[in-house]
């Protein structure tokens, strides 16, 4: 989507947020903390409930071409009980909208047509920025979801 373009090769939400405000009942809470930086964390406090019980979230991975890390769907749900804590990966992933190889690729060059979201693996041309001593493509990072009450 146009959103997801936009929030992986320059950070901007605001049309993401849009696309999902589009939703209508489907979207219960949106979130645009300040960032994660390259060390540290980042929280948030966000709202589900048992319609709603699914979480997505992404942060660019600055600067790239159109890189990004994300969750899509992850489910607050298990068994009909809400789950205490959930923890993902937050591994790359290519939003298929730009032609750059390595970080700090400029001029910006779009990819025509786009191509499908896909996760950078340790096999993708884009992994010698992400790899591992062993070849295999590194988590960048751990999103960790907690249940406050």
């Amino acid at each position: 989507s146009a959103g997801i373009e936009r929030m992986a090769e320059s950070g901007s939400t605001f049309t993401l947020a849009s696309e999902f405000a589009a939703q209508g009942a489907n979207t219960l809470s949106t979130f645009r903390p300040g960032g994660f930086g390259a060390l540290g964390s980042e929280s948030a406090t966000f709202t589900a409930d048992r319609y709603r019980p699914l979480v997505s979230v992404t942060s660019m991975i600055a600067p790239s071409p159109d890189w990004f890390v994300g969750v899509n769907s992850a489910n607050l749900c298990s068994n009909d009980t809400w789950v205490s804590r959930l923890e993902h990966a937050a591994f790359p992933y290519d939003a298929g909208t730009d032609n750059g190889l390595a970080f700090d690729t400029f001029p910006d060059i779009d990819k025509n047509p786009r191509e499908t979201i896909a996760r950078i693996t340790a096999t993708s041309p884009k992994t010698t920025s992400f790899r591992k001593g062993s070849g295999s493509t590194v988590a960048m990072g751990i999103f960790v979801f907690e249940l406050l009450n």
